[in-house]
């Protein structure tokens, strides 16, 4: 069903909802009920269907004008101090659900966090997790998977287009080391910064909430370390030339640099300069920056059009040596018929 049909579906629902019938609607009592069903009508379209009685009774609804439409079907009770209108209870509507109940000082986190952020690994992620900011005691609905820190204030708070707040990326990713480990952490991260998300951001952060004696910013400080910090050390270069040249017969030359006339294009870690194929290593640290990334378009094209291939290698290969050795021989097979005097 595309998004207009659905809309369509969702305003005649709520319509079909605050239909003012009945006895109760008479004389001067049907401006009032009807105003107060109105704004009631509102809420509901804003908040996934949903409301919570606190909600309602702002709003004017009466316990009298809440039990009828309850017993009609009109609005179902989802939770004791939880009522919507029926519709299918999607992941959305059970996170909006939960937030309702947690009350101002809930925020989505952890893995449900992460798949409001899109993070890699997390697009199917059913569970539904609140923590509190500042402390707060909070309460959600029943499979709410509540945890409550002190760690976590305002300042890390974010609310998404639908209105729902949410623990900032950096946080997002702190609660997943913590909860989820390694493997699931790195790849997280991996995608958040490939989405542009600010290293600078995602470690003041961590430096934050470090002092909090906490687990996951240790796993996350380090593992974004190896990312923005570290290259590949030499000897790792060193094995890939070797497994190259006795596979191939061609050597692999150390810090090749590119010259365009005088001007140097690109310092390669390792080149075969016969076949204009170079291996360089990345770091976030200069290519997660908008402008960083545009200077590193900019110098790649001019690569390409001296006539350069190049095979990217991250820290995160570190262990993948043969996979990144089988990109550079495709390389090769695909570079050696297209220059003059290479078979």
């Amino acid at each position: 069903m595309d998004d207009h049909r659905r809309e369509q579906n969702v305003v005649s629902s709520i319509a079909r909802s605050f239909r003012c019938t009945g006895p109760a609607f008479v004389t001067g009592d049907v401006t009032a009920r009807a105003a107060s069903l109105a704004a009631a009508a509102t809420r509901f379209a804003a908040q996934d269907l949903l409301a919570t009685t606190a909600q309602l009774a702002e709003c004017g609804v009466t316990s009298g004008v809440l039990r009828q439409r309850l017993a009609t079907g009109e609005w179902i009770r989802i939770e004791r101090e939880l009522v919507g209108i029926s519709a299918p209870m999607t992941w959305e509507r059970r996170v909006r659900g939960a937030v309702l109940l947690g009350g101002a000082s809930a925020l989505v986190s952890h893995g449900t966090a992460a798949r409001l952020h899109r993070f890699d690994g997390y697009d199917r992620f059913d569970e539904i997790c609140l923590c509190s900011m500042g402390g707060a005691h909070i309460r959600g609905t029943a499979e709410t998977r509540i945890s409550r820190t002190r760690t976590v204030t305002s300042r890390h708070r974010l609310v998404t287009r639908s209105g729902i707040p949410v623990v900032s990326i950096p946080v997002a990713l702190i609660q997943i080391a913590g909860r989820e480990g390694r493997d699931a952490t790195a790849r997280a991260l991996d995608g958040a910064l490939r989405d542009g998300i600010s290293p600078r951001w995602i470690r003041t952060v961590v430096d934050e909430i470090a002092r909090s004696g906490l687990s996951g910013p240790g796993l996350l400080g380090e593992l974004l370390h190896e990312r923005v910090d570290r290259r590949l050390p030499r000897s790792w270069y060193q094995r890939l030339a070797k497994r190259l040249l006795a596979a191939h017969g061609l050597d692999l030359v150390d810090e090749w640099q590119v010259r365009d006339g005088t001007a140097i294009v690109a310092s390669l870690d390792l080149a075969i300069p016969s076949l204009r194929i170079g291996v360089e290593c990345q770091s976030w640290a200069w290519h997660a920056p908008p402008a960083a990334q545009d200077r590193d378009n900019r110098r790649k094209r001019r690569l390409r059009e001296l006539g350069w291939e190049l095979v990217e290698v991250w820290w995160t290969d570190l262990d993948r040596i043969g996979e990144v050795a089988r990109d550079v021989e495709v390389a090769i097979t695909r570079r050696r018929p297209t220059l003059p005097g290479i078979s």
